[in-house]
C-alpha cells in the first residue's frame, strides 16, 4: 500500500490549535508554514483567578514578562466571568476556564515556568499541581499550607495577613508582583483589548444616555466588593470630585452590572 501524502504541520507554532484550522489557514487558506509561523520555544501557565480587577491589572505583567521569553506562548487559568477579559490579549495564546478541562491539562502538559500570584489556596493548589521546573509566586504545601516561592513573595504574603505591615505599604500592585517574577525595573502597562463589534456596541449605548463625545468623561464607580468594604469612597469625596472637575465634565455612574447606568451633567 502506498504511503499517503502527508501535510507538514507546525506543531511548534503559536497558531496551530489541532482541532480546527488555525487563524490564518481560516482566513486566508494559507498552509503549514506560513509567513505568520512563529514558533513556541517555551510554555509559561498563569494562574490569576480572583477577582476581575484583579485579572486586568495583572495584565500589566504581560508586555516586561513576553520581554523575557519573547518566543513563549502564555496559558492563564482563570474563573469563568474573567475569561473574556482575556480573550482578545495579544499576549495570551490561551485561556482556560477553571474546572475540569483546566485540570485534566495541567496533568497532562509540562511547563517551562508556572506564574501564580495569588495566596489563595485554590491558586496556590493548582500551582503546586502544575508540572514544571520553575514556579514563582505562591504553592500549597503536602500538609496544605501557601508557602511562598521566594523572598518577595514572603513579603507579600507578610503584607495580606499583617494589617500593620499593609497600612505601611507604598508601592504599587504591579511593582510588588514584577519584583517576585524577576521583573523589577521593566515597564508595565495594562492590556485590554476590545473588538470593532464591542467599541461599537459600547459607543452606541453611550450616546442612548446622551453623552457628548466632544467632552470629557469621567467614569465614578462608587460600589466595593464584600470582602474590603472599608475601600469604598465616601460619599463626599465624590461630591468634591465632581464640583472640583467643573460642569463641562459629564460623569457616568458606574452601578453594579445587573443594573442600569446612569449619567449626570
Amino acid at each position: 500500500m502506498a504511503k499517503p501524502n502527508l501535510r507538514e504541520i507546525a506543531w511548534d507554532c503559536r497558531f496551530f490549535l489541532g482541532d480546527r484550522p488555525c487563524v490564518w489557514h481560516k482566513r486566508t487558506g494559507v498552509l503549514c508554514t506560513c509567513e505568520r509561523y512563529d514558533r513556541v520555544e517555551e510554555r509559561v501557565l498563569i494562574i490569576k483567578l480572583d477577582a476581575m480587577g484583579d485579572v486586568l491589572r495583572s495584565t500589566a505583567l504581560l508586555p516586561p514578562l513576553m520581554e523575557v521569553h519573547p518566543h513563549a506562548a502564555i496559558t492563564w487559568i482563570t474563573r469563568k466571568e474573567s475569561v473574556p477579559l482575556l480573550q482578545r490579549n495579544p499576549y495570551v495564546a490561551e485561556v482556560l476556564e477553571l474546572g475540569p478541562e483546566a485540570l485534566v491539562h495541567l496533568q497532562t502538559r509540562i511547563f517551562d515556568r508556572v506564574i501564580n500570584l495569588d495566596a489563595s489556596k485554590t491558586s496556590a493548589a493548582l500551582a503546586a499541581a502544575a508540572r514544571s521546573g520553575r514556579k514563582d509566586g505562591f504553592i500549597l504545601g503536602e500538609r496544605g499550607q501557601v508557602q511562598p516561592t521566594n523572598d518577595a513573595a514572603r513579603e507579600w504574603l507578610e503584607a495580606g495577613i499583617f494589617d500593620d505591615i499593609k497600612r505601611r505599604g507604598t508601592r504599587t500592585y504591579q511593582d510588588r508582583m514584577a519584583e517576585i517574577l524577576g521583573l523589577a525595573g521593566r515597564e508595565h502597562r495594562y492590556v485590554f483589548e476590545l473588538g470593532d463589534d464591542e467599541r461599537l456596541r459600547g459607543k452606541s449605548h453611550l450616546t442612548s444616555l446622551g453623552l457628548d463625545f466632544d467632552r470629557p468623561v469621567v467614569g465614578l464607580n462608587t460600589g466595593a466588593g464584600g470582602r474590603w468594604p472599608l475601600k469604598q469612597w465616601r460619599e463626599e469625596g465624590y461630591l468634591d470630585l465632581i464640583s472640583k472637575l467643573g460642569n463641562q465634565t459629564q460623569f457616568l455612574l458606574l452601578e453594579d452590572r445587573l443594573r442600569k447606568p446612569a449619567t449626570n451633567d
